[in-house]
């Protein structure tokens, strides 16, 4: 017989008593293994991107400077701070996008149009548009930190943090506009736009009075308003003539193409399932933030069968629905998600 395999039994005899244990770590090792390729595909809760959250939940920071004749423009609008305390907000992702301003101050409003400059004369009854104001809160993702640290020194003294939250609850509760959502877009973005929101607790025409530039506005990228109940609307829109405000303005991008697919159930609920493959409009695209009727719950965005981050807070608030890309898209690059979503019959 020219081989025998009788000498391998006994270390197979010794192998079998230890099967048992071998088997359990087998077993025990191929379960942390799902569960871990599980984990790492599985799809993350709305809203739980880190720094989204951190956006969600700022606070003021230790940083604030004295201001003395201070002058801040932002494109037709001017902030004179005459003199007072200016605390940042915490860094977000190593960028500073808020301050609070205590102090006395006034803002002049000088629009380039003169349909608009007689808009406000009707409305004010006077010439020149001059608000004062004790207080403001300032948001932004342009150059205002470094101008204003630049033209104040180290303060002492601190500000109303309370004025801050009063600025988050108006934008999530009564303006029903995710404002975080929309600073992401710029916070994770390797190139930034300039974009600049004031609210003016004003002392002359109305304490709830908001400036705002947004490039995404395209067309009106400056925009005055009051959201007081009593005196709600738009003061002044118009285009904006600071050349890097109007840079690539309008919508960062635009659908390409879009499959839906809609059950409709006897009870009077929905579920469905939307392709979208879009081209960026900027350079630097990150978020993308869509528009979805907001009782449509989104369940899931996948992209290539992997997990996205997304936003959707509570729809009767900012319910703004924006997915979180994984890179930042170039002018004309395309890029194709799916969004699970449904709406239940209450």
């Amino acid at each position: 017989m020219p081989f025998v395999a009788r000498p391998q039994r006994p270390a197979a005899v010794v192998c079998s008593a230890a099967a048992p244990a071998l088997q359990i770590l087998l077993a025990t090792s191929l379960i942390l293994f799902a569960t871990a390729s599980h984990a790492q595909n599985a799809a993350p809760a709305p809203n739980s991107d880190p720094t989204y959250q951190a956006l969600r939940t700022l606070t003021l920071g230790s940083e604030a400077v004295t201001i003395t004749n201070f002058e801040l423009k932002r494109d037709a609008g001017t902030f004179h701070l005459h003199s007072g305390t200016v605390c940042f907000v915490a860094p977000v992702n190593g960028k500073v996008t808020g301050a609070v301003f205590v102090g006395e101050g006034n803002f002049v409003l000088d629009p380039p149009q003169e349909v608009e400059r007689k808009s406000l004369k009707l409305l004010t009854k006077e010439d020149e548009f001059s608000e004062k104001f004790e207080h403001l809160v300032l948001r932004f993702t342009d150059s205002t930190y470094d101008e204003i640290k630049q033209g104040g020194s180290p303060a002492t003294g601190g500000c109303d943090a309370g004025l801050l939250k009063d600025s988050q609850n108006t934008t999530r509760h009564k303006l029903k506009h995710n404002l975080e959502a929309r600073l992401l877009e710029e916070v994770l973005s390797p190139e930034p736009r300039a974009l600049f929101i004031a609210f003016i607790h004003g002392k002359h025409y109305n304490d709830k009075e908001l400036y705002e530039i947004d490039p995404n506005f395209g067309r009106y990228e400056v925009n005055f308003r009051t959201y007081d109940e009593n005196k709600w609307g738009h003061w002044a829109s118009f285009s904006a003539t600071e050349k890097q405000v109007t840079k690539a303005s309008g919508k960062p991008f635009k659908i390409e193409h879009q499959q839906l697919e809609t059950t409709f159930e006897k009870s009077g609920s929905l579920s469905g399932k939307a392709t979208t493959t879009l081209v960026a409009r900027r350079n630097g695209l990150r978020v993308v933030a869509f528009d979805l009727f907001r009782p449509l719950r989104v369940e899931s965005v996948t992209a290539d069968g992997q997990p996205l981050f997304f936003i959707q807070e509570d729809k009767n608030d900012d319910g703004n629905f924006a997915v979180i890309l994984p890179k930042a898209l170039s002018v004309g690059e395309t890029y194709t998600v799916t969004t699970v979503y449904a709406a239940r019959k209450q």
